[in-house]
C-alpha cells in the first residue's frame, strides 16, 4: 500500500483523493489519520513537492522576456501553476524572480503600498480613508 500512496502523492493527488482511490479501486479503507501516519513514515509532505528548479527558472525567464515582465511573484506563481502545470512555492518564485529580474522587482517594490502607523489615545480616536483612484 505504501507504494500506491507514494505513486498517488507524486502524481499530485490530494489526501482526500488518495483515500478515495485506495478505497474504491484497491479495497484499502483507511482513515485520514492513518494516511497521515503513512505520509510521516514515508517522509512525504502533505502537499506535493516542487517541480524541478531548472524548469521553474526556465519558465520564469520565458515569462520575463515576454508578456510576464510586469507580473509580480504571486501572479507569476499562479501562471506557472495554471499555464505550465509546475508546482512551486511562492517563496521559490519570489527568490528566482529577484535573481532573474532584479530591476523589475525593485520597480514593483517601490510602488508597494505602505501602511501608515498612528499613535492614538484609544480606539476610534482617529479614522483614515485613502481616496485613490
Amino acid at each position: 500500500m505504501d507504494d500506491l500512496i507514494l505513486k498517488f502523492h507524486q502524481s499530485g493527488y490530494k489526501m482526500i483523493d488518495i483515500l478515495a482511490t485506495l478505497a474504491f479501486n484497491y479495497g484499502y479503507d483507511i482513515s485520514l489519520s492513518t494516511l497521515k501516519r503513512r505520509f510521516k513514515k514515508l517522509n512525504l509532505k502533505r502537499y506535493n513537492c516542487e517541480s524541478p528548479l531548472t524548469e521553474i527558472v526556465s519558465k520564469i525567464q520565458d515569462e520575463v522576456q515576454t508578456s510576464g515582465q510586469l507580473l509580480g511573484y504571486r501572479a507569476l506563481w499562479l501562471r506557472l501553476n495554471v499555464n505550465y502545470g509546475l508546482r512551486a512555492t511562492q517563496e521559490t518564485v519570489a527568490k528566482a524572480l529577484k535573481l532573474i529580474d532584479p530591476e523589475g522587482v525593485a520597480i514593483r517594490t517601490a510602488r508597494k503600498f505602505r501602511r501608515r502607523k498612528y499613535k492614538v489615545p484609544g480606539p476610534n480616536h482617529i479614522w483614515h480613508m485613502d481616496m485613490t483612484n
